[in-house]
């Protein structure tokens, strides 16, 4: 028997976990703070053991099965090998002590169910090929003289694999057996409803709880989905639910929405969950008005299926994620009446410390992925997600989890073994600026990738603070800033504050060096070489920022012959046009009357510069100094400007303190709004703040996909000590991953991304796209050069294979 969780009935604060020899109850004491599913982190002190006790009373008494009534007092029937069926309300008997003993018959035990209508019947299979169905009288009394009364048998020529009641047909019994499936009604003795052959037995069949037609089982890795009122037909959907290498563990409804399915794999630590569009329902509907009229020729049963073909074309939308702190999920089960609560009992429990091995969590249902049915959203469970991040363009019939797929098969995070980095950002970036499903934040975050690696300061960077993908906060951190003073002919006096850090961070952000005149002049000339007027306004407030005031001038008389050019005139509307004019004429207007301290007229020059941001900053700063230089110099850095230029000009214009203020400012705003674009700031490498604005990226978009493959550019894992030994060579790669995750601290956010890119090597799995996961090895192991060169030639060879001779050779090159 399989270690198993259970919530009882009535009451919504216990639960109880069984295996073959044990039996603990536990309680979940009152928090203030419900469950939390931000973060999916569980409060494991929350959980007290009441009692533990053993359930065998002799050695060869073996418990093989249990099954928990409906009933308010949570009864709790225990089968054994001797076909002992021991009787007990979890509710109030902790210790087992008043437990009543029926012994019908001597045949070991396979499965159980109680009736989902009448409290008092049970269905017991015994593995000597028997179904036995038994009413208990009055089990509530006490007293020692109780009797079962059989109401049903049935002996069949095989095995029996798992029983269920149908919850809308209280006299019907689904049987799954070696050679088939069968409905039997229990009024009438040795009759089936109906009956389908099945080639392997199906595994762990349940009742869909809220309509009742349809029933799941499963086998190997596919979930299976049957109607029961076309049992002769095959399941309405069959589902891939996890990679071949894995075999489903359980499966459970969820007790209060429609259609959703959760299951566990053995050895996994994913949790898969399954919903269907609510027209589906409909078709249910729609099948059970067709079933009820009279047949009246023998084509009524083409009708028949035509609902349930319908129904057959909604597709279950997947979903999969992890509970931190259980590497392996060993059980699982719905709260009866909480909405969305869930426990989870680790698959390596040890039941005298139980708190260590449950979780409990809010599985909340959020958007995740939009199923192109009739266009609708499908609503599946998981994170927090949300449509304004990530994936704000997708239509309304698109799937988050198809566009990740088609990227992968584009190219994203693929390359070759000879340079896997620079390859990987190369076809990623190019992937990434063709997507019309990217947002800036994905965009941009690509650009400083690729500007990062081929910069020629990467060598030194990755020197000096260990990664090449340095933010801002890493150069500046620990260097003190000392003033300079500079002069210019249209500003004046200008305080800046330098030293070598900061200037390599213009450097990083592309601006030109603040004190050589030519030099600015060949940098923004390149910046401005598209000829687009933002790009011309741009330049210009650079310009003025590293205190070449006569250089912006000239871009904005540039500005202004290209607003009133015949080619700008002819491509825009006459008001966007009249716009910049106006704009153009203003700006140099107070070029000409600026004294040094004040911009004449200043509130209403900022009113009709309002459409280009970089204008308008151009006039913030030449008031600095009758606006108060820290308020301008804010207005500015929290001004619409691009992110690279706002840090460029807080590292010449601020001091240290407000520098730092600043950035921390700029760094919790990029977080909440496009946490990928903070990396700019606090860099890419193992450390737990990359790894934390990775994950807060994942929890607004759910592209585990683009976190995976930042995870393994950055070397985030270069600190566990199973990624860096090199002595482990010969060990499958996903078992080297599974000691990974085990090695690192449930708190450690290393673990959680260990965790993200197993998932994310799990989805590669089931898009099998192995040539793309076997990429992936050569950025998680660590190997010899000689060794990744033969992975390549062997990678070239296998496109050239089958793709069932590739499935055959996938498993041995991991």
């Amino acid at each position: 028997m399989l270690p198993a969780v259970k919530w009882l009935n009535s009451n919504s604060n216990k639960l109880f976990v069984i295996d073959q020899e044990m039996f603990s109850l536990c309680r979940v004491v009152e928090d203030k703070n419900e469950f939390n599913s931000g973060d999916i982190n569980n409060k494991l002190n929350t959980i007290k053991q009441l009692n533990t006790c053993a359930v065998t009373k002799q050695e060869q008494d073996t418990l093989r099965t249990f099954a928990l009534d409906h009933s308010p007092e949570s009864y709790l029937a225990l089968g054994y090998s001797t076909g002992r069926i021991s009787i007990f309300s979890a509710e109030n008997d902790q210790t087992l002590r008043r437990a009543k003993d029926f012994n019908d018959t001597s045949k070991s035990i396979s499965c159980m169910q109680w009736s989902y209508v009448d409290i008092n019947k049970i269905c017991v299979a015994y593995e000597r090929l028997f179904c036995h169905c038994i009413r208990f009288a009055q089990i509530i009394e006490t007293t020692p003289k109780e009797q079962c009364v059989s109401i049903f048998e049935l002996n069949l020529a095989e095995k029996i694999a798992g029983i269920s009641w149908l919850k809308d047909e209280p006299n019907l019994l689904l049987i799954s057996g070696s050679r088939g499936l069968r409905i039997a009604d229990i009024r009438e003795h040795g009759n089936f409803q109906s009956v389908l052959g099945v080639q392997t037995s199906l595994m762990g069949v349940c009742s869909e709880p809220t309509a009742g037609h349809l029933f799941a089982c499963h086998s190997r890795n596919y979930l299976y989905i049957y109607d029961r009122r076309y049992l002769n037909y095959s399941p309405v959907h069959a589902i891939e639910a996890c990679s071949s290498n894995k075999i489903i563990n359980k499966i459970s409804w969820h007790p209060k929405r429609s259609f959703n399915i959760s299951l566990i794999a053995k050895d996994s630590g994913n949790f898969y969950s399954f919903s269907i569009s609510k027209n589906a329902f409909i078709q249910q509907e729609k099948c059970e008005i067709i079933n009820e009229q009279p047949q009246k020729n023998s084509n009524n049963n083409n009708n028949n299926t035509s609902p349930r073909s319908e129904m057959a074309g909604y597709a279950y939308g997947s979903k999969l994620f992890y509970v931190p702190g259980i590497s392996k999920l060993g059980s699982f089960d719905w709260h009866p009446h909480i909405a969305d609560s869930i426990v989870f009992l680790s698959s390596k429990f040890n039941m005298a410390e139980l708190t260590k091995d449950l979780a409990i969590i809010k599985h909340r249902e959020d958007v995740s992925t939009a199923i192109a049915c009739d266009n609708e959203f499908a609503l599946i469970t998981g994170r927090r997600l949300k449509f304004e991040n990530g994936f704000q363009n997708i239509p309304l019939n698109e799937d988050k989890v198809k566009i990740l797929k088609q990227r992968a098969i584009d190219g994203y995070g693929y390359g070759n073994t000879l340079s896997c980095t620079q390859t990987l950002i190369d076809s990623s970036l190019k992937i990434i600026e063709k997507d019309k499903f990217a947002d800036d934040d994905l965009r941009f975050c690509w650009h400083w990738i690729y500007s990062m690696f081929n910069s020629p300061d990467a060598g030194e960077m990755h020197k000096n603070y260990g990664t090449i993908f340095v933010g801002v906060r890493h150069i500046l951190t620990g260097a003190k800033a000392t003033s300079t003073i500079k002069h210019d002919e249209i500003t004046f006096r200008n305080r800046l504050f330098i030293n070598d850090s900061r200037l390599k961070v213009l450097r990083m952000c592309n601006w030109p060096n603040y004190s050589d005149r030519e030099e600015c002049k060949v940098v923004l000339d390149d910046l401005s070489a598209s000829g687009h007027v933002e790009e011309i306004a741009r330049v210009a407030a650079i310009a003025l920022f590293c205190v070449q005031g006569m250089l912006c001038l000239e871009y904005l008389k540039e500005f202004n012959e290209r607003v009133n050019s015949p080619e700008f005139i002819e491509n825009r509307e006459p008001e966007i046009v009249n716009s910049y004019q106006k704009m153009a004429d203003i700006i140099l207007n107070i070029f000409q009357r600026y004294d040094g301290v004040r911009v004449p007229n200043y509130e209403n020059v900022c009113e009709e510069l309002s459409d280009d941001v970089y204008l308008l900053a151009i006039v913030k700063f030449l008031a600095r100094r009758d606006k108060i230089y820290n308020k301008i110099y804010n207005e500015i850095f929290e001004s619409n400007i691009r992110l690279e230029d706002k840090l460029a000009f807080a590292v010449l214009h601020m001091d240290d303190d407000f520098l730092n203020s600043a950035l921390d400012k700029l760094t919790n705003e990029l977080l909440s709004l496009c946490p990928l674009s903070a990396l700019f700031i606090v860099g890419l490498k193992d450390d737990p703040v990359s790894h934390m604005v990775l994950h807060r990226y994942l929890d607004m978009s759910f592209d585990i996909q683009t976190t995976t493959l930042l995870l393994s550019i950055g070397n985030c894992f270069q600190g566990c000590r199973f990624i860096n030994d090199t002595s482990l060579i010969g060990i499958k790669s996903s078992e080297l991953l599974e000691r990974a995750i085990d090695s690192e601290d449930i708190n450690n956010l290393r673990r959680k991304s260990l965790l993200c890119f197993r998932d994310y090597m799990e989805l590669l799995n089931q898009w099998k796209l192995w040539l793309q996961k076997l990429f992936f090895v050569l950025f998680f192991v660590q190997i010899p050069i000689m060794m990744k060169l033969m992975l390549g030639r062997m990678l070239l060879i296998f496109r050239q294979l089958s793709p069932a001779t590739f499935v055959e050779l996938q498993y041995t090159l991991q």
